[in-house]
């Protein structure tokens, strides 16, 4: 109808919190789709733009096959008004042992997840042996060896352009890494 074509198209940024080990990637996979933080998200979207496209996903990086996230930043956009309470039943019911929304709101339809963002924290949980220990066979380094290694890294510009695809003309691929530590912390026990 006329009045579809008059709507103004919504891009909505999504901070999402995934368990990694309960899916089988971060991007989509064409053998299982709905196993993917991506695919599980597809399908929970896609009933809230009315039929009118696809939804369409950007991320601003990705992990690893088992790697876990507290605030993966996601992009989309819609044609249809969206609910935010309604996106966020739709996210969080999808795979509820998986996925939670953090926040999602609208964003200028210029903003690009992939593009827009200025910054990334990681945290890595990794295996490590304890001090003066030398169980786990000594294959694992301390958190001190760790982070000795990491010095060298901090205020050195590195440039990422081989793993980029698609790349905007004139995006700078050159970042500096700003901090980087290794720390010995203590998990809880529990099923995950």
């Amino acid at each position: 109808t006329s009045g579809d074509r008059h709507r103004e198209r919504q891009t909505w940024a999504l901070s999402i919190a995934y368990y990694g080990p309960a899916s089988s990637s971060f991007t989509w996979q064409r053998e299982a789709p709905e196993t993917t933080v991506l695919g599980i998200l597809q399908v929970a979207i896609q009933p809230l733009l009315a039929g009118r496209h696809n939804v369409i996903l950007a991320n601003a990086g990705r992990t690893d096959a088992g790697v876990s996230a507290t605030g993966q930043l996601l992009t989309f956009y819609s044609w249809e008004p969206i609910d935010p309470e309604a996106l966020r039943t739709a996210i969080n019911s999808a795979a509820p042992s998986v996925l939670r929304l953090r926040a999602a709101q609208l964003v200028p339809r210029s903003f690009h997840a992939t593009f827009g963002a200025a910054w990334r924290r990681y945290v890595y949980i990794l295996p490590c042996r304890e001090r003066g220990s030398s169980e786990g066979g000594g294959d694992e380094p301390t958190a001190a060896e760790v982070d000795a290694q990491l010095a060298p890294l901090v205020g050195a510009p590195l440039d990422y352009a081989a793993l980029g695809r698609g790349l905007p003309k004139g995006k700078n691929t050159v970042t500096t890494l700003l901090h980087a530590s290794a720390s010995e912390v203590s998990l809880p026990a529990g099923d995950h």
